[in-house]
C-alpha cells in the first residue's frame, strides 16, 4: 500500500509482503522505481551481433521484438548456427551452397521435389534474403506456402505460385510471414492446395514461384 520497490512477480514470490517493512504490497505503481526504470539505458540484447542502440529499459522489449540484428537460425537441416539475419545471408552462401535454390526476385523460377519434402530453401542471389517453401502432405493433396526467414520489422514479401499439367492450372497469390527460424508446421491460414493426382501417379511436385522485391 506504501509503494513498495517489489516487481509482480516477486510480490507473487513473497505473498504479497513487503521484505522491508513487512507491510502488505498492494497493485498501485511505485513512481519513483517507473522513473529510474525510464532513466536508465541499456544495450540491445542483439549487441554482439551488430546493434548499437542503447533503449531506456521499458522499450527493451518492444525494441528487440522489431530489432534488424534479431538473431535467425539457419534452416537447413542439422545446422546449428545462429546470428542476424545478415550473417546468415552470408553463412548459407557460403556453407550450404549445394542445399539452396538461388533466384531472382520477379522472376518466375521453377521449383520441383518429391510429394513428401517438408520443405525447400530458396535464397535470393542480389540480396541473399532466405526463404522458405513449406510443404505439407495431406489427405487431400500438397499444402503449400511461402515464408521468410528474418526479423519481423523486414515485413513481407508477395508471392506467386503456380502448377500446371495436363491443360489444367492453379495459380495462388499471398504474402510471405516472416519467422526467425524454419517453422515446421507454418500457420496455415494462406496456402496453395495441389490436389492428389493434379501431376498424375507421379510423386513429384513441379511449381513455378516468382517473388516480388
Amino acid at each position: 500500500m506504501n509503494g513498495h520497490a517489489a516487481c509482480s512477480s516477486c510480490c507473487s514470490k513473497l505473498a504479497h509482503i513487503c521484505p522491508s517493512c513487512s507491510l502488505p504490497i498492494g497493485y498501485i505503481h511505485c513512481l519513483a522505481i517507473e522513473k529510474v526504470l525510464e532513466s536508465a539505458k541499456i544495450s540491445c540484447q542483439n549487441m554482439k551481433y551488430g546493434c548499437k542502440e542503447t533503449v531506456s529499459y521499458s522499450k527493451k522489449c518492444d525494441h528487440e521484438k522489431s530489432c534488424i540484428y534479431a538473431t535467425c537460425s539457419c534452416p537447413v537441416s542439422g545446422c546449428s548456427f545462429v546470428s542476424s539475419s545478415k550473417q546468415l545471408y552470408s553463412h548459407l552462401s557460403s556453407t550450404h551452397v549445394g542445399d539452396v535454390k538461388h533466384f531472382e526476385y520477379d522472376c518466375k523460377i521453377p521449383v520441383s521435389f518429391t510429394a513428401s519434402k517438408k520443405f525447400v530453401v530458396l535464397q535470393e542471389k542480389k540480396e541473399g534474403v532466405v526463404f522458405i517453401l513449406n510443404n505439407a502432405l495431406q489427405i487431400m493433396g500438397n499444402v503449400i506456402m511461402v515464408s521468410c526467414i528474418g526479423p519481423s520489422s523486414k515485413g513481407g514479401y508477395f508471392y506467386e505460385l503456380s502448377a500446371n499439367s495436363k491443360g489444367n492450372s492453379l495459380i495462388f497469390r499471398s504474402f510471405t510471414p516472416c519467422f526467425r527460424s524454419r517453422v515446421d508446421n507454418p500457420p496455415s491460414v494462406r496456402f496453395l492446395l495441389v490436389p492428389g493426382g493434379f501431376f498424375g501417379s507421379g510423386e513429384k511436385v513441379t511449381l513455378d514461384l516468382c517473388i516480388w522485391a
